[in-house]
């Protein structure tokens, strides 16, 4: 049973519990073993940095009855050790990368739309997506394992460009895979490609792309409110305190998917005193980067496009909309 990307536990068919887990955030730190009647039944986890469970510990014994060597082959192709305390028990968790379950069947790690195999380091079917998700149909995370992870192969990217002459503050726009660009404030027509978007920024401005990988719970609540204000323009000239502009509804799309950082250094009087999102164009990007790194490490989840640009990177033809 999964609750978004996290694995809550395993039941048996009368729905009485076999193995259950305990999460802080993200991160898997606790696991429930066996029945509620069952002895010494609570073991703690040990998460890497990514959320992939490192080793189990009993407490009452405070030894390891379960290990996953975090210096082991990077794709996941070692077995944990079952029994590292060596006393004929083996201990099973079938976890693996953050999203997967192993599947002892097959010898697959399941990982909700696709099966990965460890072997290989690659999933064994193709992107759901196609070549929007680049050319490599069966690649894992770029080839990056040690700071990425792929909970679904979704992800929702937060574009923020640069100050220009006549607008000091930058424009930010938000893309969801498969569903191409918005951008309100501009002349770019919702839904329209994220390539000829930013190559048409490109001719005035730099822009960063933050890619956050996201469920599909999360995109679909950050398209209802996206399509809910398609009709509805932005005020002609919207001011650094103003309570609509595209940093706000950026924003706005963010939070209703459970994104929100109430730290975030960029909220102005208007925003701390009435509760609305900040309007700053820099406050959607400070946002984006502080969960593109959270949910997909720091490597290759922030895409550059400079000025003068003619091509787009290859990892940002995800979020292009299928012909």
């Amino acid at each position: 049973m999964n609750y978004g990307y996290n694995w809550v536990g395993d039941y048996d068919a009368s729905g009485a519990p076999k193995q259950q887990a305990i999460w802080l955030d993200d991160l898997p730190v606790g696991l429930l073993n066996g029945a509620a009647s069952t002895a010494n039944r609570l073991h703690y986890i040990e998460p890497d940095h990514r959320g992939t469970p490192r080793a189990v510990i009993e407490p009452q014994r405070d030894v390891a009855v379960w290990a996953w060597d975090i210096a082991s082959e990077a794709f996941d192709n070692s077995a944990p050790n079952p029994d590292p305390d060596g006393d004929s028990t083996a201990f099973t968790l079938d976890m693996r990368f953050p999203g997967q379950r192993y599947d002892a069947v097959s010898g697959l790690n399941y990982n909700y739309f696709r099966d990965y195999e460890a072997g290989t380091g690659r999933y064994s079917t193709p992107d759901p997506i196609g070549l929007l998700g680049g050319v490599s149909l069966y690649g894992y995370v770029g080839g990056n394992p040690l700071t990425r992870v792929d909970q679904f192969g979704l992800a929702t990217a937060v574009i923020f460009g640069g100050p220009v002459g006549d607008n000091p503050f930058g424009h930010v726009a938000i893309a969801v895979s498969g569903s191409d660009v918005y951008s309100f404030g501009t002349a770019t027509p919702f839904g329209s490609s994220i390539s000829s978007y930013l190559l048409d920024q490109a001719e005035r401005r730099d822009s960063t792309v933050f890619i956050i990988n996201t469920t599909p719970e999360e995109e679909a609540k950050i398209m209802d409110y996206l399509r809910s204000r398609v009709g509805d323009p932005l005020p002609a000239v919207p001011g650094p305190d103003s309570d609509d502009t595209c940093a706000t509804r950026t924003n706005e799309a963010s939070r209703v998917a459970g994104m929100h950082d109430p730290s975030n250094p960029y909220s102005t009087f208007l925003s701390i005193a009435f509760g609305v999102t900040s309007p700053l164009p820099e406050s959607s990007a400070y946002t984006a980067a502080f969960y593109s790194n959270l949910t997909g490490g720091t490597t290759g989840s922030t895409v550059s496009v400079p000025r003068g640009s003619t091509s787009i990177p290859a990892a940002l033809n995800q979020f292009n909309g299928k012909p």
